[in-house]
């Protein structure tokens, strides 16, 4: 099988997206960073489950106050060396800029 590449997730939610990429067998996800806490115990409890890759790494808080060296070194990696970078789009009903909505809108259940 061909090399894996190693990838790092922003506004990882619940990961949705970061699961589709790591089934594809082609990538590595090696850190996950989301600030929403309720989104980051569901990582940590599918984590503990088995259901995340053994040694992911998750980083809770505003990416804006996060230093991006401490996130590669956490994973081995120093500059340069991360392969992808993936970020999630947001979910429209929770999203701040949107109604807000939650589970009233059917884009959120």
């Amino acid at each position: 099988m061909a090399e894996k590449y190693s990838v790092i997730s922003l506004f990882s939610g619940a990961m949705g997206l970061d699961l589709g990429v790591e089934k594809t067998g082609r990538f590595e996800l090696l850190a996950c960073v989301e600030k929403e806490p309720s989104f980051c115990a569901t990582i940590r409890a599918n984590h503990a489950k088995g259901n995340l890759p053994k040694n992911l790494k998750v980083f809770e808080g505003d990416i804006s106050n996060l230093d991006p060296a401490v996130v590669l070194a956490a994973c081995g990696l120093k500059p340069g060396e991360l392969d992808v970078l993936v970020g999630g789009p947001p979910c429209q009903s929770f999203s701040t800029a949107g109604r807000r909505m939650a589970t009233q809108d059917p884009r959120g259940t």
